[in-house]
């Protein structure tokens, strides 16, 4: 159906927790890999063409700072070999804020050290995240998803089909339904993911 087109489903992983390892178990070489192939899967599925690579902020100076606007100088160090001149695009993958990431690891009832396993058999290409390897958690929810901005109606309608709660699961199923407007004074309020979503349905 054309709302199935426009709205594609998210995908369905499968995870299993590593019981009894730690994070920090896993070797500087296993990290190393698993950064490679993040770097491989990212420009397959969006970056295409473009070389991606780990940089570092060397000035993050403010130049504006108003109540509702703020405004930075910020310097990146390049790779060796790399240039960049005036009019030159850089785009940037940060990481979600450690509180952010403390949150839903505490809501999810896991250690911060903990270690998971993923898999996405319908669809591997797909997937962001290094699959059928152990990955700390903690390093999952800070650069493989997006924890800060509100809910899609995709997540909403999947988060429907997981509540137990029959009012939980029709209210859900009614904010996924929101047109542009109401999500934009949604969001415009403040009624972020987490707020909104998670801290509201606990089933």
């Amino acid at each position: 159906c054309i709302r199935d087109a426009l709205q594609p489903g998210l995908p369905v992983y499968d995870a299993a927790l590593h019981l009894g390892k730690s994070a920090m178990e896993l070797t500087e070489h296993e990290s190393e890999l698993l950064m490679d192939e993040s770097l491989e899967r990212a420009q397959h599925c969006f970056l295409k063409k473009n070389k991606a690579f780990l940089a570092s902020f060397v000035c993050n100076r403010e130049l504006v700072a108003l109540d509702e606007r703020s405004t930075c100088h910020i310097e990146v160090a390049l790779e060796p070999g790399s240039s960049y001149r005036v009019g030159d695009h850089l785009g940037v993958w940060g990481a979600n804020p450690d509180e952010v990431v403390a949150d839903y690891l505490s809501y999810l009832n896991f250690d911060i050290d903990a270690v998971v396993t993923l898999d996405l058999p319908e669809n591997p290409r797909q997937a962001l995240v290094p699959l059928r390897k152990p990955l700390d958690l903690w390093s999952v929810l800070a650069y493989y998803v997006e924890l800060q901005q509100p809910a899609s109606r995709a997540q909403l309608r999947a988060l429907s089909k997981l509540a137990k709660d029959p009012m939980e699961k029709s209210k859900l199923e009614r904010l996924s339904e929101c047109d542009s407007s109401e999500s934009a004074e949604r969001s415009r309020r403040g009624d972020a993911y987490v707020e909104e979503v998670l801290n509201k349905r606990r089933t």
